[in-house]
């Protein structure tokens, strides 16, 4: 895999959510999402990681990215 997608929302709360695949995060800040996130990605792909790890908030991104475009 060359490059992850991850869609970020943010809650009525005020925190974050992340998703990708099979990963879900949560978290206050963006910071510790982004850990949060990492920290999944080298569990979820321990031997073959992606290369990019993108970070957006607009789904339409992951989509594009899947197709190639």
């Amino acid at each position: 895999m060359n490059e992850l997608v991850v869609v970020v929302e943010q809650g009525a709360d005020g925190g974050y959510t992340a998703q990708a695949d099979s990963i879900v995060a949560e978290a206050e800040d963006m910071e510790s999402l982004r850990r949060r996130v990492l920290e999944a990605v080298r569990r979820e792909y321990m031997y073959h990681s992606p290369s990019i790890i993108r970070f957006t908030s607009n789904p339409a991104v992951k989509t594009r990215a899947r197709a190639g475009i």
